[in-house]
């Protein structure tokens, strides 16, 4: 089962049963789009630079699906909140030094940490040269009930595959320090990591289909808002990666 955790709470998805939940639906494969995880800082100074670098590697034609994982400052400063307990999860489960940053891991592989932002066109680029596996997924949302409903269609012809869910937020306006003595305060962030949706090891893909439900925050706005869909293999790397805007 999906644990989908978010501020108000845990996800809640036993309304679908086993059956409901996965459905075997076919389809055509597609390019690999390469995960890439920024693990960057509003206190770093070189950050923004290295955001700067996968922008211009996306819109070059390399196919990239970006997820910016902030990292806390050693003194806290109230203003600079975009980090989250999960990025400090996902950072130490990928071996990323949270004291420094940036740094880059491309598809959950660790063999690819790199904190070199000049080398990171070409770690994701000849990443995106393979076939990957499909995945559609689509997202709707409850604004009563404040609850987002997702389904994920994934064809592939591995085998032990499993999913994550990533939530992030684009056009976040929050401040950014530029340099040792220029602070950005309204610096816009994109692709801020919100929430991981799911453990780090992800959730079993039991069929075609994937349905769940999660709850979102009041403080995220919902039209900022989207799905990051993440299909690993047997070895914990991901293998296709989509990002899906909210409705």
């Amino acid at each position: 089962m999906l644990i989908v955790g978010s501020l108000g709470g845990l996800l809640a998805c036993d309304e679908y049963s086993a059956e409901e939940r996965y459905e075997n639906v076919a389809f055509a494969e597609a390019q690999h789009s390469v995960l890439a995880l920024d693990f960057t800082g509003q206190w770093c100074v070189n950050c923004p630079s290295a955001t700067a670098t996968l922008e211009t590697t996306l819109s070059n034609g390399c196919p990239l699906v970006v997820v910016s994982v902030f990292l806390p400052y050693l003194v806290d400063v109230p203003s600079m909140n975009l980090h989250c307990a999960d990025g400090l999860t996902i950072a130490q489960s990928l071996g990323v030094d949270v004291s420094s940053a940036p740094w880059l891991v491309a598809d959950l592989d660790k063999s690819t940490l790199c904190s070199d932002y000049a080398q990171w066109p070409a770690i994701l680029c000849s990443r995106a040269e393979g076939v990957g596996a499909s995945i559609s997924t689509s997202v709707s949302y409850d604004s009563e009930k404040k609850i987002a409903t997702l389904q994920c269609l994934v064809d592939t012809m591995q085998t032990n595959c499993r999913l994550l869910f990533f939530l992030t937020e684009d056009s976040v306006c929050a401040p950014q320090m530029m340099s040792a003595n220029v602070v950005d305060n309204e610096h816009i962030h994109n692709n801020v990591l919100r929430r991981l949706l799911t453990p780090m090891c992800g959730v079993e893909l039991g069929g075609n289909t994937y349905l769940a439900e999660f709850d979102v925050a009041d403080n995220w706005l919902v039209e900022h808002l989207n799905l990051i869909s993440v299909l690993t293999d047997n070895s914990g790397r991901a293998i296709q990666s989509t990002k899906t805007n909210f409705k």
